[in-house]
């Protein structure tokens, strides 16, 4: 699929440095970090990869927590949304590829033109129902944003959760500030230096072997 935050597409492994406007949004405790200019991006679990243990759930492949999260996002999401007053068809929501702690797991990523009010109450809302530690609140096209972020864009058609994990791994053990999270889009994986640690510029790529 398609990116939606960059137009720009490359057949080659890359990355680029830029900067976003983030927010880990604690359930309930809303937050007014974000400018409203800007599409919101959402970004949460259906089957936490941590603080929040079901029985089996560790013995759960990536496909089946995928599988899982898109009958989430079918029969529950929507309803969050609308329980916020916010019409479904606003926003747009899909389940790719994410990382967290160094684990890759299925995550959801709903983004929609959402004031900082209503960004707030939606995201506390998905936190409390999934029970999320938080849900990342990011503007990635915003460019007065302060935390860096890395995309790293793949041959097409390349990029899997597999693939994606082995990255991370890699990234993590090159520069700390890759090994705070990331998500898919397409083929572009993106590393959002949540700790703010130090990313040299001109940063070398991770070599998979």
């Amino acid at each position: 699929m398609q990116s939606r935050f960059f137009a720009q597409r490359a057949g080659v492994l890359r990355t680029t440095l830029r900067a976003a406007v983030l927010a880990a949004i604690i359930p309930f405790a809303f937050q007014n970090t974000a400018l409203a200019d800007q599409k919101v991006l959402l970004s949460y679990e259906a089957t936490p990869s941590a603080g929040f243990h079901l029985p089996r759930l560790s013995q759960a492949s990536y496909d089946d927590r995928a599988a899982f999260s898109a009958e989430v996002l079918k029969e529950i999401v929507p309803k969050i949304v609308t329980a916020n007053g916010i019409d479904p068809a606003t926003l747009e929501t899909e389940v790719t590829p994410g990382g967290y702690l160094l684990k890759t797991n299925a995550s959801l990523q709903t983004e929609g033109d959402l004031d900082n009010t209503a960004a707030d109450r939606l995201a506390g809302s998905l936190g409390y129902v999934f029970r999320q530690y938080s849900v990342l609140a990011s503007r990635l096209n915003d460019t007065t944003g302060k935390t860096g972020f890395v995309v790293v864009r793949f041959h097409q058609d390349s990029l899997n959760a597999t693939v994606a994990q082995k990255f991370f791994e890699a990234a993590d053990a090159t520069e700390k500030g890759l090994g705070g999270g990331y998500t898919v889009f397409g083929d572009e994986q993106i590393f959002l230096n949540v700790t703010n640690s130090v990313i040299r510029h001109g940063i070398r790529t991770p070599h998979l072997g």
